[in-house]
């Protein structure tokens, strides 16, 4: 008896686990869904023509850090078929004002040097900002990214691009040769702070219309 009681816990326990994890895995896709609703439209990004890079491609990328709500899980273990990537499944959710860091893991083919360029779009015009160029020499790269307080919130992009080419001042929309560009889609949210700010004035509002 002790034994049957012991596995319907264990069977109980698991069951509500489960259920508890993916209401939370529904509260963070419902508060992305709720944040992009502040926005009226969402912007458009222009594709660049390109041709694929023959010596490395990203494994995986993934965010952690203070800003970070809901991590972007990206991984890869297989050179994609086309030089463009558009990876929305698993968008990460993020707070304004704050960083986070951007690990990105690099299968290479030979020990060729390669670049990363990164670009950001926080006030979600649809234009990227200039480029952010990083040296490949490993496997591995972590990048800090800091969000600017005046961030727009709701839905918007970070484009990598992993070249094979040492550009000196390469943009988003160029044409790129033996490259790959990768598209990751990030919601922005307002941090607490901000949330705290806005709530505090609404009160005000509404005792001053009282009076």
């Amino acid at each position: 008896m002790k034994k049957i009681s012991f596995s319907l816990f264990c069977i109980v326990f698991c069951l509500l686990f489960s259920v508890n994890a993916q209401v939370k895995s529904y509260e963070k896709l419902g508060e992305m869904i709720r944040v992009n609703s502040f926005s009226t439209e969402n912007p458009i990004y222009k594709i660049p023509y390109g041709t694929k890079n023959s010596n490395s491609y990203l494994l995986s990328a993934t965010t952690s850090g203070k800003a970070v709500q809901k991590s972007l899980s990206y991984f890869c273990n297989f050179q994609p078929k086309d030089y463009y990537i558009n990876f929305s499944r698993s968008a990460t959710l993020l707070e304004c004002g704050k960083s986070f860091d951007l690990k990105l893991k690099i299968k290479r083919k030979n020990t060729q040097k390669n670049y990363i360029y990164v670009f950001y779009d926080w006030d979600r015009d649809g234009q990227f900002s200039s480029a952010k160029k990083y040296q490949i020499n490993d496997s591995c790269k972590n990048i800090v990214v800091d969000i600017p307080k005046k961030a727009k919130i709701g839905k918007t992009r970070i484009r990598l691009i992993l070249s094979e080419l040492n550009h000196f001042n390469n943009r988003a929309d160029a044409e790129q040769q033996n490259a790959f560009i990768y598209d990751f889609v990030v919601f922005v949210k307002a941090n607490r702070k901000q949330q705290d700010k806005k709530s505090s004035t609404k009160d005000k509002k509404k005792n001053e219309k009282k009076k």
